[in-house]
């Protein structure tokens, strides 16, 4: 049997509704009962505010569950509110937010405010029929949870995930059942304009399914267990998942049985199904020298097994492009099948259409032969070049860019802290830039600022440096503002800016183009330039919005290296419908391949 992956059969069900079986801190019966009723009529009288969990009881870094002080702030909450958690760790499970709309749930950073699991369901949160929630700022630690867990959506809209970590303080070993940070379910209705961008996640999988316009990006996934990475997954007949962008994500040793990135038919028999216009682009999956045996293709789409019979299902438009896979030369992994692999056959009776697997980059001694791209049931308009595949005899990979940067400011010190950032081998030191110039260095996710004026604002990013001197793409950008007013105010820039970043690029990678102060209406271009050339003689070039959702004034996008770009010096410019150059970047220099 070729290619059987499936997943266990147990799923959430949206209709189990049970409790944490736990000594909880307030009185049981008419008591909760009655403070219930008065935190919903609160609810409905008051406006949006912001609720601090501790006002209701909840109270972090002991041995008693918070889960119904916290469940009682939710309740309390009028929509549009934020949910709170100071600094510390929470004991919970299952709480509920049902039929919300506007909800934040915040904390004081992803390694100071924790929310802890404790009792006897598995889920730390779980989230139905709500609209416009946010989760920004936390730690989830998942606690020995054997199998499920995390954070469950059923029939949810417009919700935003972003600067968090998920892990688990407390890891059983590895069995093959499901282990989550957040998981979107199938429930009655498809799950809507989902954003999961800038966290990290260790020891557990991301899993959403039966969706509409996901986007799942800048995240760093480490030792992802079971079934996949990052997953999609039919669950069932007349399933559909559209408009997936999964873009500059990176995971990091998958000890799984489907790939680093999965989407599937699973069960394999699931029929009438569609899986249409997804984006897999510039991520990295990398393979550590801890990592052995033979496991799962980096990206793998189709079915879990190419024998069982389905019909009617449909997988169209699907790029596969700019991934990076590296496999360290100490590491004694090796693929099962191919790197990227597209498993069907006629059988399974469905094709890959529209489907474009270009520009790869493989790192890895294929010493077995190994094939590196393998679609299988090629459908109408199959594009596939330009995957290049290079032995690699050293250390040539960069660490994953930190995630979650964060701060706070105590006069008059900015404070910043961030996840921490993953190597094949070993993160070194971060590099602290500020506003775009080299600031400092520290040996750990975090960093006081002692040189700031009042009243300023200063712009933060972090990169990560390991052993060898490879340094990764910097972190989103952090934005602070001191309190108080200044002598002097920072000098305005007239026009838009464009910088590049790294300075040093191999011809075949990528840097990241990032620019300000746009304001054009029309298409924008970012393109490629060899210095004192005409506008109209770019190499390359791509609108600043990446190809996905709308141009923004600020923002940045992974720039492709041509594999065939002769070594020299380049630059990149914003360049508008007319050609107008609007924004000239620092120069870079592109150096050979690495082969």
């Amino acid at each position: 049997m070729v290619g059987a992956i499936t997943k266990s059969k147990e799923h959430y069900d949206e209709n189990m509704i049970t409790t944490c079986q736990t000594k909880k801190r307030v009185a049981p019966g008419l008591l909760n009962f009655a403070a219930s009723i008065v935190a919903l009529l609160f609810a409905s009288q008051v406006t949006a505010a912001v609720i601090n969990v501790r006002s209701y009881g909840a109270a972090p870094d002991d041995s008693i569950d918070d889960s119904g002080a916290i469940q009682r702030a939710i309740d309390a909450a009028p929509d549009g509110s934020t949910i709170y958690f100071p600094k510390g760790s929470y004991l919970l499970c299952h709480i509920m937010i049902s039929n919300r709309r506007g909800l934040t749930l915040s904390g004081d950073g992803p390694a100071l405010s924790i929310l802890k699991h404790h009792g006897s369901y598995s889920n730390i949160f779980l989230a139905m029929n709500s609209t416009d929630i946010v989760v920004t700022k936390l730690g989830f630690d998942n606690n020995g949870v054997e199998a499920f867990g995390g954070f469950i959506f059923y029939n949810a809209k417009r919700i935003t995930i972003t600067k968090n970590h998920f892990f688990d303080s407390n890891k059983q070993p590895v069995q093959y059942r499901d282990r989550y940070a957040w998981v979107f379910a199938r429930g009655r209705v498809p799950n809507e304009d989902i954003i999961i961008s800038d966290n990290l996640i260790e020891d557990l999988q991301l899993e959403i399914d039966f969706a509409l316009r996901v986007r799942i990006e800048g995240n760093t996934i480490v030792r992802p267990v079971a079934t996949a990475g990052i997953g999609i997954f039919t669950l069932d007949d007349y399933s559909f998942a559209q408009d997936y962008t999964i873009q500059r994500n990176t995971i990091v040793d998958p000890v799984v049985g489907g790939g680093g990135i999965v989407m599937h038919l699973d069960p394999p028999s699931s029929s009438y199904s569609t899986m249409k216009s997804f984006r897999i682009i510039d991520n990295r999956i990398v393979y550590t020298r801890n990592i052995g045996g033979h496991h799962a293709s980096a990206i793998r789409i189709g079915t879990g097994d190419r024998t069982q019979a389905s019909e009617g299902n449909v997988f169209d438009d699907i790029v596969i492009q700019n991934n990076v896979v590296y496999k360290d030369p100490g590491s004694a992994y090796d693929f099962r099948h191919s790197v990227i692999f597209g498993n069907s056959s006629t059988t399974a009776n469905f094709t890959f259409d529209n489907t474009n697997v270009s520009n790869n980059l493989i790192y890895y001694n294929n010493t077995v032969g190994r094939r590196i791209v393998d679609i299988r049931q090629q459908g109408v308009n199959y594009i596939e070049r330009n995957n290049a595949t290079y032995s690699v005899s050293d250390d040539v990979m960069p660490p994953a860019v930190p995630t979650a940067l964060t701060s706070y400011v105590s006069e008059p010190y900015v404070h910043l802290m961030w996840n921490p950032s993953i190597d094949n081998r070993a993160v070194d030191r971060y590099r602290i830039y500020r506003n775009g110039a080299n600031y400092g260095y520290s040996s750990v996710p975090s960093f006081v600022d002692r040189n700031v004026q009042p009243g300023f604002e200063y712009t933060y990013t972090v990169a990560a440096v390991d052993l060898n001197g490879n340094e990764s793409i910097r972190s989103r950008p952090l934005a602070v503002t001191t309190s108080g007013s200044a002598a002097t105010e920072e000098p305005s820039v007239a026009g838009p800016t464009l910088t590049a970043s790294p300075t040093t690029v191999a011809a075949g990678r990528s840097l990241v183009a990032a620019w300000k102060g746009l304001s054009s209406a029309s298409t924008v271009w970012v393109g490629l330039y060899a210095p004192d050339t005409g506008n109209r003689s770019y190499i390359r070039r791509i609108p600043v919005s990446c190809y996905f959702g709308t141009q923004q004034p600020a923002g940045s996008c992974t720039f492709f290296i041509p594999s065939s770009l002769t070594p020299d010096s380049y630059e990149l410019r914003l360049i508008d419908a007319a050609y107008t150059s609007l924004a000239t970047s620092n120069r870079f220099t592109v150096t050979p391949p690495i082969r």
